[in-house]
């Protein structure tokens, strides 16, 4: 989705896919990890299956229906099961997550049949119930179409089929009814318009079957003869060549017929006599008449007798006999005749190895038969886990692609890869549904394969199905999907090997979003092509356009970047332009307005390089800031706010960064030392931290295969060792690899050196939405955790995260943080534990759910020590999916003159609450500690200091810390939380204490904010927060009697090296456990304040009496 940046050979770069990653190493090999479903990882695994397999964990089913991407078994009791492809929610579970291995359908109980295409449909007691892809109304009602909901105004169906886009049901009186897509007539109702609700087909006698294909509908009547209506692009109505027809008409020459199956672009039924006839495309040989050519009038299936159910899929068929036996037959390039081999067939043959039938279901590239004992077999397709065999295709570490080798780019699309050769040949692995690997089929691969007969290339990018070339010469070459122009070649034509975009030379550089392409001249003109429903091309105009434009009032540019919708182009001048879609900000102009023309990005300036992920943006400063604005949802701007952003603002925690890429969900970066870093969405792996968990803040891509260990500081992908370099932050508190595969997720955690050899519990624990969750055992309330999220990042106020643990019948119920039960206990070894976090437990009871696993002595040590990191995060409606709370000023704005110094640095927590005693007094408390729950959580004591150093005195050190009572700090993200403490439970909320708010850009060499102090005079210290010109200082010590007291500096900058003001004190103000009161200055002249930076962790403080004293940022 977006280019690697290189100028020379194997010079490391990284490209964000839609829903992976890929790096090059310094050594000119390629490292991948995150979703592996269209084989794009390019590890060699197994995209289809030519022979039956057992679906595993599933016994029980009646029958079985294959939709294109996932399947649906119906159980004998009366529920249904699910797997496969979920980014529509076609497995109707409440997310989108794809699942590989059969899982429930919940709310759905007594269904008697099933249909799937990519939507579901389920019928009981004479009610519909639908789900799944919704784009034309084929669901037929509103409402999420995640869940499964009932179709109003029918409630006695006795049949049901999902189409392409449409639906149709039989009802009790023999008439048919259609909804959802009808741009071919396929609804029957003499019109070409859509429609959201049943409408009833006209001209049909009583019905007996039905059955939807693609774009065409076919009914058999009770009198034997068939109804065929909708698209003939090839001949499928049966009635002869001709246009597509709204209404229904009998296929001559079929009488007596007794079943019916409509496929993509054929029909088949079942003839009087128990053999098979057919028409409409053939060119695969699914016609089963021994030739490989259309036909539109009915032709007899070869040898075929005794045939009791046919299933029509994509160009191939299959029918099962009487006997038990399964026949195939047509089109082979993924197994799905079970053949054991790949070659098609044009006449049908016996399925080997099966048996004796009872139901059969073949649709998308797959095939499916339910046997005698219950059990089903499956072949074909596997590219999503469709066959059901478990193996989920996820990686959450850094692989080496094996057999790639001297490669200069890489670039990551939706579903496949590229990589350039020193060669300059171009090779390709993943999905090719498209043609989108170049060679000329349309067989996916998991192994790199050349790109025939193609040399000279001097780039690569690739889109979501489609692949963009920049040769030597500045031509620009394209290959796969073109719909719309995507391609740019003039046509809308799928190519399958690489053509010249015509009307481009003198090209520098290209950058490919998913949809459209930029081209930048030598020159710095900028031309797009493909898609442009956003105004993404920025010629001033929306529509189709089928070859590339000139980008209008945009010169002298130096770089460009393609996201989903929009684009940025980066000037010679240092700034950023931008055009197209705005939905989410990621224009950057403080709207959401489309804009079909460049205009500069505010704010921004000294820019050296940019990104574009999906919805969002990034930019590079010279001084190695990194800026992002869009959409945010997934975390994906990393920011740690969880809120979409209309102009840029910091990415915290991420400085020297030199190129960045931004994928679907995420973005990676790249340090010039070879180390990379990664934030957003995670559901897949795509992050590389050895996790399932979604980071709204920048997290380290762990070593391959999580090799390597935290004390020799080999754990991180390094793609430039011959680079000295420090560890980087942040450093997790253990390394984890935690892996997806039939219907379980297990996390191998290795455990720090220190531990090993110690005895110690294992726990599995999660943080999960309230309501999701069972009450305590013995009745007790729950640990509160903070608040749950809506999935657009807004918090749910009324709902609590609370602390959880699986039942043994699959259910979250709450805990203590003293009554969580352990795993195991064991002495820990030096090899690690694997540990199973959840295991055949339906998303449906635990979505929103984030779980994690810990060991210690105890549950309680474990939390208060940190030795737990999350696993996986449970997408849901509602979602906990704590995070690590910003460095800044804390407070709960009912409760103004009280507030908290908070700063998270790795696992550790320094906190500061500044408040009054009983006389009125300033007075601070503080804790310090690891956190929980990946810096999230802080469980501890609340302490009290007294008898240390004054504002102007010499060094005394400070007495014993003394508790006050326990602490708990619970961030929901990292601007909000919950803290409890002697006084109560207090809401929290980062403190924006000028009009520059919390994320204001940085100013030229702005020091860092958080805890200072000199280490030689401990027990003092002052925290530190720059917002916008002002800075917020306070001063944490001691009295002349030896009592903890606080002073306030809070002025303008006009140096920010410089800053000249006065101390402050408060006083008469609210008390650790008092009701709230206002406090009142007292003394807005304590002392003189100057401090001199030196950079921006060390300066020069002067003290009253004209005494100074050395601070640099303390490293906790």
């Amino acid at each position: 989705m977006c280019l690697g940046v290189a100028a020379h050979a194997a010079t490391p770069a990284v490209s964000a896919g839609y829903k992976h990653g890929v790096a090059l190493h310094a050594d000119g090999t390629v490292r991948a990890w995150g979703d592996d479903s269209g084989g794009q990882l390019g590890l060699g695994r197994t995209l289809a299956v030519s022979t039956p397999a057992l679906v595993t964990n599933l016994q029980g089913v009646a029958k079985v229906a294959s939709g294109y991407s996932h399947v649906l078994a119906l159980m004998s009791d009366g529920t249904v099961r699910a797997w496969g492809v979920n980014t529509l929610g076609q497995l109707g579970d409440g997310t989108t997550t794809n699942r590989s291995s059969p899982g429930p359908v919940p709310g759905v109980t007594g269904v008697t049949a099933i249909s799937a295409s990519s939507h579901s449909m389920a019928l009981a007691a004479g009610r519909i119930w639908t789900w799944g892809e919704n784009y034309h109304g084929e669901i037929g009602r509103e409402g999420d179409n995640i869940v499964p909901g009932m179709v109003t105004g029918i409630t006695d169906a006795t049949s049901i089929s999902a189409g392409g886009g449409h639906s149709l049901a039989l009802r009790g009186d023999g008439s048919v009814w259609a909804w959802g897509r009808n741009d071919n007539g396929q609804l029957g109702d003499g019109t070409t318009t859509d429609r959201p609700a049943p409408v009833r087909v006209s001209g049909l006698p009583a019905i007996q079957a039905i059955s939807a294909g693609e774009i065409h509908s076919v009914a058999l009547g009770t009198n034997g003869l068939v109804y065929t209506w909708g698209g003939n692009s090839f001949g499928q109505l049966g009635t002869g060549d001709g246009p597509a027809r709204p209404l229904p008409a009998v296929v001559p020459g079929v009488p007596s017929a007794t079943g019916v199956a409509a496929g993509i672009g054929h029909t088949l039924v079942i003839l009087g006599d128990g053999g098979v006839g057919a028409w409409g495309s053939g060119f695969s040989g699914e016609l089963g008449n021994g030739l490989q050519n259309p036909s539109a009038v009915p032709v007899r299936v070869s040898t075929l007798t005794n045939v009791v159910e046919v299933s029509a899929g994509v160009f191939y068929s299959a029918a099962r006999t009487s006997d038990g036996g399964v026949w195939t037959w047509g089109g082979n390039n993924f197994g799905q005749l079970g053949n054991g081999t790949v070659q098609l067939g044009n006449v049908p043959a016996r399925v080997n190895g099966l048996p004796p039938t009872i139901s059969l279901s073949a649709n998308g590239y797959h095939t499916f038969a339910v046997g005698n004992d219950g059990r089903v077999r499956a072949w074909g397709a596997n590219e999503f886990g469709e066959l059901g065999d478990g193996v989920k295709p996820l990686r959450s570490t850094p692989a080496l692609v094996p057999n790639v080798a001297g490669i200069t780019r890489i670039a990551a699309g939706a579903l496949h890869s590229l990589a350039l050769k020193s060669d300059g040949t171009v090779v390709a692995w993943g999905n090719n549904t498209f043609g989108q690997l170049g060679d000329g089929v349309d067989d996916s691969r998991s192994s790199a394969g050349p790109v025939p007969a193609f040399a000279g290339v001097k780039d690569v990018g690739a889109g979501i199905f489609n692949s963009v070339a920049l040769k030597n010469d500045g031509t620009v070459w394209s290959w796969g999907y073109n719909f719309q122009g995507v391609g740019g070649v003039g046509d809308q034509e799928t190519r399958r090997t690489p053509v010249q975009v015509p009307a481009l030379s003198g090209i520098a550089d290209i950058s490919v979003g998913p949809s459209h392409t930029l081209a930048r001249t030598s020159d710095g003109r900028v031309f797009a092509f493909g898609v442009n429903t956003s105004g993404e091309l920025g010629y001033g105009v929306v529509g189709v356009v089928l070859t590339p434009v000139g980008v209008l009032n945009l010169t002298s540019v130096k770089a460009v970047a393609a996201g989903d919708n929009h684009s940025l182009a980066l000037r010679t001048d240092g700034t950023v332009w931008s055009w197209g879609g705005n939905y989410s900000g990621q224009l950057g102009d403080g709207t959401n307005n489309d804009r079909s023309l460049p205009a500069v990005v505010p704010g921004l300036s000294n820019i050296v390089a940019i990104g574009a992920g999906s919805s969002n943006s990034f930019a590079i400063a010279a001084d190695g800031t990194v800026w992002a604005w869009g959409a945010n949802y997934d975390g994906q701007l990393g920011d740690g706010s969880g809120f979409e952003q209309v102009s840029p603002v910091v990415v915290e925690g991420l400085k020297g960064v030199s190129s960045i890429s931004g994928g679907g969900n995420g973005g990676l970066a790249l340090k010039p030392e070879g180390t990379v870093y990664a934030w957003g969405g995670n559901v897949d792996g795509r992050l590389g931290d050895g996790t399932f968990v979604s980071r709204g803040t920048p997290v380290v891509v762990v070593r391959e295969d999580g090799a390597g260990t935290l004390e020799a500081n080999n754990w991180f992908l390094d793609l430039n060792p011959s680079v000295p370099k420090a560890a980087p932050t942040p450093v997790p508190i253990f390394l984890l690899v935690t892996t997806s595969a039939s219907g379980a997720v297990t996390a191998n955690v290795q455990f720090r050196g220190q531990d090993i050899g110690t005895s110690s519990n294992l726990y599995v624990f999660a943080s999960a939405p309230q309501d999701v969750v069972l009450a305590a055992k013995d009745g007790k309330p729950p640990l509160v955790l903070g608040k749950a999220t809506r999935r657009d990042g807004r918090k749910d106020t009324a709902l609590n995260c609370v602390l959880a643990q699986l039942t043994g019948s699959g259910q979250l119920q709450g805990v203590s943080a003293s009554s969580l039960n352990a795993y195991v206990s064991t002495v820990l070894s030096s090899q690690g534990a694997a540990v199973t976090v959840i295991n055949g437990v339906s998303s449906a009871v635990i979505g929103g759910a984030t779980f994690y696993v810990g060991y210690g002595a105890s549950s309680t040590s474990m939390l208060n020590q940190g030795t737990n990191r999350g696993v996986v995060n449970v997408p849901g409606p509602k979602e906990c999916k704590p995070q690590a709370p910003q460095t800044g000023w804390w407070w709960n704005k009912a409760e103004g003159g009280r507030g908290y110094s908070i700063e998270v640095q790795g696992n550790h927590i320094f906190y500061a609450a500044y408040l009054y005693d009983d006389a009125g007094r300033a007075n601070w408390f503080v804790a310090n500690g690891n956190t929980s729950l990946d810096g999230s959580l802080y469980m501890g004591d609340l302490l009290k200091v007294t008898g240390g150093q004054t504002l102007g005195g010499a060094f005394r050190p400070s007495g014993p810390a003394q508790s006050a009572g326990p602490l708990l700090l619970a961030f929901t993200d990292a601007a909000s939380g919950t803290m409890v403490w002697p006084g109560g439970s207090v809401a929290i909320e980062r403190f924006a204490f000028t009009p520059a708010g919390l994320n204001p850009p940085p100013r030229a060499n702005e020091p860092e904010s958080g805890w200072w102090w000199n280490p030689e005079e401990p027990g003092r210290g002052f925290f530190m927060e720059w917002q916008g010109d002002s800075v917020d200082i306070a001063g944490y010590m001691y009295d002349d009697a030896g009592n903890a007291v606080w002073y306030l500096s809070l002025f303008p900058t006009p140096n920010i090296l410089n800053y000249s003001a006065r101390w402050l004190l408060y006083a008469n103000g609210q008390t650790l456990t008092g009701p709230y009161k206002p406090a009142e200055p007292i003394n807005n002249n304590v002392a003189p304040l100057g401090i001199q930076f030196t950079s921006a962790t060390t300066a020069t403080m002067t003290l009253p009496n004209g005494r100074t004293t050395q601070l640099v940022r303390f490293r906790f």
